[in-house]
Formats: structure tokens, C-alpha cells, sequence
């Protein structure tokens, strides 16, 4: 994929150097189940794959029934919502067929999600849940797949991006309160698949298709997508992505050298790149998350198939604690509180889906 054009933000950037660091024998405790609820017959595999937190007495866990299909019913997507006190479940609508992989939320009243599969964008009034969009298939696969994400800063100016990861997706497209526009001229070649924001003229954005899937950085700056790939970033397969509130730039991506996943980097740019190596011998499996205090939070996952809660504390510093399957975690604003989404099996053949918190919940 062609280089050209890195954005002038990190035309400078050192060379990232990766730094292997001891790690601490000690684990982080603290994370505990804090809802769970089995979806469907006993075979079907269900869990919440993602969650999203306005604030500590208001908070949302997506996902979907049967995501393995294994017990062979209908794929459906699930939510159920925090108001502080305790966990319900939220009525989605009944045409959807698939789960739910990523939310993004300006206001308790102006929720948008994405599906795993169909291309459904769904839309929280404050009251009900709606299909705002259904985008049509511009990669000829008819379907968005699982590095699909959404990014919304008000019911006026709404992101969804739809790059499958694996050949061409649906594109990148962007809702004005009217009309859904697709942007072609968003990265190299539009096929955008996860993003992260910290406001409407900063959005970042990882892409491109084949294999290394995530081979583009790109950056939005309230009018115009540049590419803001590092050679820097040679010899990475980039996976997820993070950009922190807070400072001039605060962004982080994990990445892996291409064809090992179990060799996980944290790289980091603020005025250059530089990495660290992830100890363990783990895979990042979700993006970080602040943990309130210059800390990062993720989940990763060993080549035996041992799941892990992964601290990274400033000066180098790592814990970790071993968990049943979670997704990324998110932080509770105003809090050092985090929840992640995730299953648990309770079926020789099914899994419950499981909201995992950290802290004060």
C-alpha cells in the first residue's frame, strides 16, 4: 500500500524503539462479574462485546445471542443498561440479525451502534432503539465485518466505518442529521475499520485491506482525511487503537509484527513514536483504556488460550490478573472504575454474557 502524503502532525517521528521490560509478579485483583444473563436455548454461545459509560450511574453492554451459532438459532443483538443501581435489559429492534460490535455516545439521549454483520447502524432516542441506516453493500460482500466501528459527537455529525479488514468493506460513511454520505476520500482508500476521537476535528483511524489487514494511520481534522502513517510503524501489523483526552496528542495502538500475534506491542505517539514490548508472551486483544491515573488497561490472550487483564503503569510498570474471556474495557468518566464485556461458559456447550467491572461499579 502506497506510504505517500504521512500527515505533517509526525513527519518528524523518530524511529519507534521497542523496550523489553521485566514484569512484575504481582496481579491486579478487582475484577469481578457484575451482571450476567444467558441468551437463548443452553447451547447458544451469548456475550456482550462491547460496553460504553456516560458516567458512573449510567452506563450500556452490547453484544448478541448465539454468536458462534452453535445452537443454531437466529443471531440477535443484545443490550442491557446501568442506571446506578441495577442492570435491565433494553428492547432492540426485532429486524436486526445480527450482535452488536461497537457504541458511541455524545449524550444519554443520542446512542449510535454498529452490527457485527448487515451493515444495521441503531439509534437511542432516550427512549427506544431504531435502525437509523442499514448501508448498502459497496465492497460487494454485503456485509460489515468484525473491525467495523462508530464514532458520534452529536445526532448531526456521525461516523461509521466499515472496513471488513480482510478485502473491501463497506466503506467509511458520515451522517449530517439529513443524509448518509459515503467518503471515499477517507484514508488511502476508504476502508477504514476502527477509529478513536477526542473531538470532531481529531478523529484517527486504523485501515487498509489484505494481509497485513491494518497497514494505514490515518488522520481527520474536521475537514480533510490525510494519512498520518510513520515510517516509524515499518514491520508492525497495527490492531487497535486509542486516542486519549487530555493532551495536545495522546494516542496508542497495539500492534504485533506481522505474523506473530503472541508478540504484542504498545506503541505510543505524542510528539514521536516509541513502543514497548508486552511481557508475558501475550496478544492484545482489545484497545486500552485509561485507567484514571496515566495508566492503561487492556485484555490479551496467550497461545495457550489463557485470558489476561493487563495494567500498564507509567515508569514501565505491568500487572496483570488472568480472567475469563472480556473485550476491551472502558473507563467510567470521573472514576477509576472500568467495565469490559465478556462471556462465561455455564454450558458443556454455551456461554452466558458477562459485564465485568473493576472498582467502585
Amino acid at each position: 500500500m502506497k506510504r505517500a502524503g504521512v500527515a505533517a502532525a509526525i513527519a518528524s517521528a523518530a524511529m519507534l524503539t521497542a523496550t523489553v521490560l521485566p514484569a512484575q509478579a504481582a496481579t491486579t485483583p478487582g475484577w469481578r462479574q457484575v451482571e450476567s444473563h444467558h441468551y437463548g436455548p443452553a447451547a447458544d454461545y451469548s456475550g456482550y462485546t462491547t460496553a460504553l459509560a456516560l458516567s458512573s450511574s449510567n452506563a450500556w453492554a452490547f453484544g448478541g445471542s448465539d454468536l458462534s451459532s452453535g445452537g443454531g438459532t437466529l443471531q440477535v443483538p443484545v443490550a442491557v443498561h446501568w442506571n446506578g443501581r441495577t442492570w435491565s435489559g433494553s428492547n432492540l429492534p426485532s429486524t436486526v440479525t445480527s450482535s452488536i460490535e461497537a457504541a458511541s455516545a455524545p449524550a444519554a439521549n443520542d446512542i449510535w451502534a454498529v452490527t457485527f454483520n448487515g451493515g444495521y447502524v441503531l439509534h437511542y432516542n432516550g427512549s427506544s432503539w431504531s435502525v437509523a441506516k442499514r448501508l448498502p453493500a459497496t465492497g460487494g460482500g454485503g456485509l460489515l465485518l468484525d473491525t467495523t466501528d462508530v464514532v458520534a459527537f452529536s445526532a448531526t455529525n456521525v461516523w461509521v466505518f466499515g472496513g471488513s479488514g480482510f478485502g473491501p468493506g463497506e466503506g467509511t460513511w458520515h451522517y449530517n442529521g439529513s443524509a448518509w454520505t459515503l467518503v471515499t476520500s477517507a484514508g488511502e482508500d476508504g476502508d477504514l475499520s476502527l477509529a478513536s476521537a477526542t473531538s470532531a476535528s481529531s478523529i484517527w483511524a486504523l485501515g487498509g485491506s489484505g494481509a497485513p489487514a491494518a497497514d494505514s494511520l490515518v488522520h481527520y481534522n474536521g475537514k480533510t482525511w490525510a494519512s498520518a502513517y510513520s515510517s516509524a510503524l515499518n514491520g508492525y501489523q497495527l490492531d487497535r487503537i486509542a486516542a486519549l483526552p487530555g493532551k495536545t496528542t495522546d494516542l496508542w495502538v497495539s500492534a504485533n509484527t506481522t505474523g506473530n500475534a503472541y508478540k504484542s506491542y504498545l506503541l505510543h505517539y505524542g510528539d514521536h513514536w516509541s513502543g514497548v514490548l508486552v511481557p508475558w508472551g501475550l496478544g492484545i486483544g482489545s484497545s486500552v483504556a485509561s485507567d484514571g491515573h496515566g495508566g492503561l488497561w487492556f485484555s490479551a490472550r496467550a497461545a495457550s488460550g489463557s485470558n489476561w487483564m493487563v495494567h500498564w503503569l507509567p515508569g514501565n510498570k505491568w500487572q496483570r490478573v488472568e480472567v475469563p474471556y472480556l473485550g476491551g474495557p472502558t473507563l467510567i468518566p470521573g472514576t477509576s472504575a472500568l467495565l469490559a464485556g465478556g462471556s462465561l461458559n455455564d454450558s458443556p456447550a454455551g456461554a452466558s454474557a458477562v459485564v465485568w467491572g473493576y472498582g467502585s461499579i
